[in-house]
């Protein structure tokens, strides 16, 4: 019995350690045989620059990745009254989850909680600033704050969705236009 056990374990052990390269008679590793057309050189046909000779643009161009959402960050928030005051359309939304399988849920409730929790500093300052002045800060107050305080960030929301403040509650909610 412990001797299958220790088999085993030694099985997992080589089965982890990298294989080497076979070397030849002189003592050093074959060098890797990738014959793969991206691998070898190419013929300068008329016309085409070589690598050597293209625009340093096009050579320093990379493709811009796009973000997820969930990495992107936003510092823009507007004034709740303003906001519904110039396009009625947008309205404060509860960030509930509801999913019809477990996959989508913990999806969605991973998306709504860096919401909320990407707001919560912010929320902290808004509820000191109520209980020290005795009221909620103005709007102006929360953008001088925003100012003085660069690394204050928030989770980027979709196009349709925006950070508002409320100042009647001295919070801040997401507006959703329908």
């Amino acid at each position: 019995m412990k001797m299958t056990h220790l088999s085993m374990i030694a099985v997992l052990i080589l089965a982890g350690c990298p294989q080497s390269e076979p070397e030849n008679n002189s003592g050093k590793p074959n060098p890797p045989a990738n014959n793969s057309p991206a691998n070898q050189p190419k013929e300068n046909t008329a016309g085409e620059q070589p690598d050597d000779e293209q625009p340093a643009a096009k050579q320093n161009e990379q493709p811009k990745e796009k973000k997820p959402l969930v990495k992107q960050r936003t510092r823009e928030i507007f004034d709740k009254t303003r906001l519904m005051a110039d396009e009625p359309d947008w309205k404060e939304i509860e960030l509930a989850v509801s999913a019809s399988d477990p996959i989508s849920a913990a999806t969605s409730s991973f998306a709504k909680a860096a919401t909320f929790a990407s707001a919560i500093p912010l929320q902290q300052w808004l509820k000191t600033e109520k209980i020290v002045n005795g009221k909620a800060p103005t709007y102006e107050q929360l953008q001088t704050f925003m100012e003085k305080n660069p690394r204050v960030e928030l989770q980027a929301l979709p196009e349709h969705r925006r950070y508002a403040y409320d100042q009647q509650r001295a919070a801040i909610v997401v507006m959703e236009k329908k």
